[in-house]
């Protein structure tokens, strides 16, 4: 006899599936677009949830989770499967033929009515483990969301400091070439005094070099950061920050307890518990029966 193909194997090939697009992206995508220039803070936190490879694993368990509901859902759904089972019986009547064809086949529905309990368990485990998930994935994106803002901001504290030290620089070569000159010509300052001009020129010019050094590496970090490596931003606009002077400072023992309240972290724990103890109710019903509906037709072959 053949065994039974059940239909509700669909959401275990749905689930591999899943996986293998978003570890394996498929041939032939299409190219993402360049970073935008001028670089904007909304634009780089867009782009670094969109892009960011820290992500995928995180997407990938709320993925694989809610398809486990989809499979308990399944368990009361309908299971339909053809049923073949070849045969021959002997037939001592006829003389010309040992064995005959008795060979039959059907179709065969199976519902599920109840099993006490035992499913409603398994869905709120794995409703427990979705929320636990998603909590998690809100989490990861807000730290990696800070993680850019941290970026976004050294670059352009890179970039303010390498305009002062380039200033500096300019000032310093001023002073130092102008008694430089007035030194060969007027013999007004001592060369002591030259060489203490020129040796603060130098060192603010290895400071510029420094400072510019500094510009490309926090630049390559934002690239990282957001998914890109490889493409630096040249110019990367100030946001309005104006209205954060505004607000009023809170009180930090509040600022404390809306964050232990408001904590994905905290959350996600709190629903890894929940499903953990509704698991363990589905380990006590494990053993209870089960009330369902089957229907068969079947035929033999003629």
């Amino acid at each position: 006899m053949l065994r039974r193909e059940s239909i509700r194997r669909w959401p275990s090939i749905a689930l591999a599936v899943g996986l293998w697009i978003a570890f394996f992206p498929a041939e032939g995508q299409v190219e993402r677009a360049s970073l935008p220039q001028p670089l904007t803070l909304q634009s780089a936190l867009t782009v670094s949830l969109e892009s960011h490879p820290d992500l995928v694993p995180a997407r990938a368990r709320l993925q694989a989770a809610q398809i486990r509901e989809m499979q308990v859902d399944a368990s009361y759904g309908f299971d339909a499967f053809v049923e073949l089972q070849p045969r021959a019986s002997s037939r001592a009547s006829n003389s010309d033929t040992d064995f005959q064809n008795d060979s039959r086949y059907g179709l065969v529905l199976d519902k599920r009515l109840t099993d006490f309990g035992r499913t409603t368990a398994r869905k709120e485990a794995v409703r427990a483990e979705i929320n636990a998930r998603q909590a998690e994935l809100i989490a990861r994106q807000d730290q990696h969301l800070l993680d850019v803002m941290n970026r976004y901001f050294a670059v352009i504290l890179a970039d303010y400091a390498y305009r002062a030290r380039n200033e500096q620089l300019a000032l310093d070569y001023f002073r130092f070439s102008r008694m430089q000159e007035r030194h060969e010509r007027f013999e007004q300052y001592s060369e002591l005094e030259v060489a203490e001009k020129e040796a603060l020129y130098r060192k603010a010019y290895v400071n510029r070099h420094r400072a510019d050094l500094e510009r490309r590496l926090t630049r390559h970090e934002l690239a990282l950061t957001l998914g890109r490596p490889g493409e630096l931003s040249s110019e990367l606009q100030m946001p309005d920050l104006s209205v954060y002077l505004e607000r009023e400072i809170p009180i930090y023992t509040e600022i404390v307890d809306q964050a232990i309240a408001r904590s994905p972290i905290a959350q996600a724990r709190r629903d890894d518990v929940a499903a953990a103890r509704a698991k363990v109710d589905v380990a006590k019903k494990i053993n209870s029966p089960v009330l369902s509906i089957q229907l068969e037709a079947r035929d033999y072959y003629d």
